[in-house]
């Protein structure tokens, strides 16, 4: 064994009744900093992709419409023709169809509610509803549903907006449709407000011109490019400047922002407290200077430098940290995976998720894990400084 080893070996088995405790609540603290951190941001990570798996699975994935007129979109055979014209977005784009969105009022067990109707082709309907609706039949979002106590095959009696704007007659018609199914898209405020009919109904009834849909939806081949189909679009759609062209994410802006800044919120919250561990790391360094300026007086007469004692010191604090971290990052890891693969944490049945998602970024992992180290070799920085103000000749002068 060297003489650095011996060392670190005989400093870091303090002797004494406090230090040692010091010491055990920093490892204890960084440990549990680093285990929390893994495993929060890795349940976070989980909702966030099963959101979006939610997200890109029920809805369209770019949308084309007018902006001097958001509500309809009067060229849409031209635009839909260039777009299934053009080879190079047959690549990318599977399924085009004109979209209808409106507003409604439904009546419904004597109650009025308001509500929202969205109409795309039957190819787009996979994600909603094993079967898609056919001539006055209706998908409701799930949430709106379950408020009113909606079931299969009851009729509904829906009153389009555009009806009372522009229709001709003093008395708005009210068309009655059938409830064939409820979709669940994985977003509350959707599935609260959202019902669904085919396409011939929505361009029937649902728009302010029949005939006349609010845009283009297109379905990807893959979601994540979303992006650079939509920027294609924008250089050869004609009169592209007055179309406004939106992705799903553009479309579902606010909740992504929600989850990034809440996740965000519980990242910094968690570092605090690897921060609040290491400080007692620190602290079990500094009392142990402290506490043998007489073992470096000796340590110095017999030949050893400063500079290592210093590394010493350095080595004491990255393998009480590292003990933390690693331990931490690994049960945290093991834990993650236990969890995604035996799901053995059940939710409440108000959540979207059964069971509690998981998703393990081993890159994020390693990094708590070498952050934590980090802090504890920069706390290191007190004792280091220190050793600095040594004075070995004051020492033997005081003893």
């Amino acid at each position: 064994m060297t003489v650095k080893s011996l060392l670190i070996s005989r400093f870091i088995k303090d002797k004494g009744e406090r230090f040692p405790l010091i010491s055990i609540f920093g490892v204890a603290g960084v440990f549990l900093g680093v285990f929390a951190i893994i495993v929060i941001i890795s349940v976070m990570q989980g909702f966030e992709e099963d959101m979006v798996k939610r997200l890109i699975g029920t809805q369209p994935h770019i949308y084309i419409t007018d902006t001097k007129n958001p509500m309809l979109l009067e060229n849409w055979k031209e635009v839909l023709e260039r777009i299934s014209s053009d080879p190079e977005l047959k690549k990318n784009v599977l399924v085009t169809s004109p979209f209808v969105e409106g507003e409604t009022v439904i009546y419904f067990n004597n109650v009025t509610i308001g509500g929202i109707v969205f109409s795309v082709s039957d190819q787009m309907f996979n994600g909603l509803a094993t079967t898609p609706p056919s001539h006055r039949e209706v998908i409701v979002g799930e949430q709106l549903g379950l408020s009113n106590r909606m079931i299969k095959r009851d009729t509904l009696e829906i009153l389009s907006a555009w009806d009372v704007a522009y229709s001709s007659s003093a008395i708005p018609k009210i068309r009655r449709f059938k409830i064939l199914d409820f979709a669940r898209t994985g977003t509350y405020a959707r599935d609260l407000k959202y019902m669904y009919v085919n396409i011939e109904d929505g361009l029937k009834y649902f728009t302010p011109n029949s005939g006349f849909p609010t845009g283009i939806a297109l379905l990807c081949s893959n979601a994540n490019d979303a992006a650079m189909v939509a920027t294609k679009l924008k250089k050869m759609l004609p009169n592209a400047g007055s179309l406004k062209i939106d992705t799903w994410e553009d479309r579902n802006k606010k909740i992504f922002y929600a989850l990034k800044l809440e996740r965000f919120a519980m990242l910094a919250t968690l570092l605090f407290i690897v921060l609040v561990a290491s400080f007692s790391i620190v602290t079990s360094l500094v009392l142990m200077v402290e506490s043998k300026r007489k073992d470096f007086v000796i340590l110095i007469s017999m030949g050893l430098n400063r500079k290592e004692l210093k590394r010493v010191i350095l080595e004491i604090a990255f393998i009480k940290s590292a003990i933390g971290a690693i331990s931490g990052g690994l049960l945290g890891t093991l834990f993650c995976f236990l969890l995604q693969k035996y799901k053995f944490i059940t939710l409440p049945a108000i959540y979207y998720d059964t069971h509690l998602p998981v998703h393990i970024n081993l890159w994020f992992n390693v990094t708590a894990v070498l952050f934590a180290v980090l802090i504890s070799l920069a706390g290191a920085y007190f004792p280091l400084n220190m050793m600095s103000k040594f004075s070995p000749v004051l020492e033997l002068r005081k003893n």
